[in-house]
């Protein structure tokens, strides 16, 4: 059997052995704590600078688009902008040497549908043709409803035709 001494040496050993083990324990649990709570952490600064980023991102892209947005924003009408559309569709009729009158503006009865224009034109067949080609040519989206051209001529004036439109303005929004 070992000696006393040797025996408080190996009782010493084991305690300081033991002691050891449990400050590795205390500290690994502490390292691995810090190291979640720094993982969260950068996690979050992350997720903060991504956010920073698109909003910037946002910002610039709509800094350099406001001119293509007020282009694209032309090619729509508003109610407070209706008057001025009509007030160019009846210019049409100027420039296409015919006589032009607008019948009726129906506004939309629900959501997504679109203005509702009628008028009559009369004249010349070409004039009345090239009136109707210069609406459709207009950068708005529309649909003809009716299109109805004869001939009205008398004997005073044998190339009088008259015209008839209904045409739907789809590009029209309600705001």
């Amino acid at each position: 059997m070992p000696s006393k001494q040797t025996q408080k040496l190996i009782a010493v050993l084991f305690f300081v052995n033991v002691v050891f083990a449990c400050l590795y324990g205390v500290l690994f649990f502490s390292i691995r704590q810090k190291n979640a709570q720094t993982t969260e952490i950068y996690s979050s600064l992350y997720k903060k600078e991504s956010e920073k980023g698109t909003l910037e991102s946002t910002a610039k892209s709509l800094a350099d688009t406001v001119e293509q947005r007020k282009i694209l924003d032309s090619y729509f009408v508003t109610p407070t902008q209706a008057v001025s559309f009509i007030e160019k569709v009846e210019k049409l009729g100027g420039y296409s040497n015919t006589k032009m009158v607008l019948n009726s503006v129906t506004p939309p009865k629900k959501q997504g549908e679109g203005l509702l224009l009628g008028w009559s034109a009369s004249g010349r067949f070409e004039d009345i043709y090239r009136l109707f080609a210069l609406i459709e040519k207009m950068p708005y989206r529309m649909s003809v409803q009716t299109a109805i051209i004869s001939k009205a001529g008398t004997e005073n004036n044998p190339e009088r035709w008259t015209g008839s439109f209904s045409v739907v303005l789809e590009s029209y929004l309600e705001k």
